[in-house]
């Protein structure tokens, strides 16, 4: 399986309530200071996560990696299944490193978004 992304453990941590981000910025200063060392082995060492919240941890950092390898490989299935020619390989690139050009006209299938009008909502 993939290396999982350096913040990911913390992230998940803070997700599920068992870590404050100011807690986890403290971990990591830490970790900066000794990058050799695991975020979780600094957690737990600093009092703010048990071992048995490291392990649930691991587990739900574990099904989240599985599941976006997953849904990678399905969008690559997918868009395998909808190529015209079967088995064909997907482009490593656009040509040129430039996106396919929009139509002209203005009266193509491309919708421009557009900001939200009225009064912002007020976060409560």
């Amino acid at each position: 399986m993939a290396q999982p992304p350096p913040d990911l453990l913390g992230r998940l941590a803070v997700h599920y309530g068992m870590l404050t981000m100011p807690q986890l910025n403290a971990a990591t200063q830490q970790q900066d200071r000794a990058p050799n060392r695991k975020i979780g082995e600094i957690l737990v060492e600093l009092g703010y996560i048990t071992e048995s919240q490291l392990a649930q941890l691991l587990e739900a950092q574990r099904q989240y990696l599985a599941q976006q390898a997953g849904s990678a490989a399905q969008v690559l299935a997918d868009a395998q299944q909808q190529s015209p020619r079967s088995g064909a390989a997907l482009p490593a690139a656009v040509p040129g490193g430039r996106p396919p050009a929009r139509p002209r006209s203005g009266t193509g299938p491309v919708a421009r978004a557009r900001p939200p009008t009225g009064p912002v909502p007020e976060r409560g």
